[in-house]
């Protein structure tokens, strides 16, 4: 079995004398074989607390607190560089555009972008397709960070 099952089950329990009174709980059933009774609606806890124990995360250090400013990241030794680059493509030309890696502190240039589609824009062109290709970024500053890793847009002019 290779995922967690739960079940809800009643069974009656003596509650003194003779009487006998009908108690509803959760089973939960490991992918190990292993069964664990909850309390009804907490077997989806116990499961992620299992799940935790048997696989437990990277463990946090005291200098993960807060990725480094600009400045001390830049005068490190050995460093890690994520740039951006940017290029129009105009009846099979590139054309490279200059973007200094200091405009922005992380992620995706987006104002960048913002500014040049506007300047396009302001020359006739019409913006007709946006797609982009995802990643992990996985940094000392980023703990399996998702972002843009690539944007294309197709623009048009008539």
């Amino acid at each position: 079995m290779s995922r967690c099952v739960i079940e809800e089950r009643q069974e009656k329990v003596p509650s003194g004398g003779l009487r006998k009174t009908t108690v509803v709980f959760d089973e939960l059933r490991l992918p190990d074989g292993q069964v664990v009774r909850c309390d009804s609606g907490e077997a989806a806890s116990a499961a992620k607390a299992q799940f935790s124990r048997q696989h437990p995360g990277p463990k946090a250090t005291a200098d993960a607190t807060a990725p480094p400013s600009f400045d001390t990241w830049w005068n490190q030794e050995a460093k890690e560089v994520r740039a951006w680059s940017a290029a129009v493509f105009e009846e099979g030309q590139r054309r490279d555009l200059a973007w200094s890696a200091r405009i922005w502190p992380y992620g995706f240039p987006i104002e960048k972008v913002l500014q040049e589609l506007n300047r396009l824009k302001g020359e006739g062109w019409r913006l007709l397709q946006v797609s982009e290709d995802r990643g992990l970024y996985a940094g000392q500053d980023a703990q399996t960070e998702s972002g843009v890793v690539t944007a294309r847009y197709l623009l048009t002019r008539d």
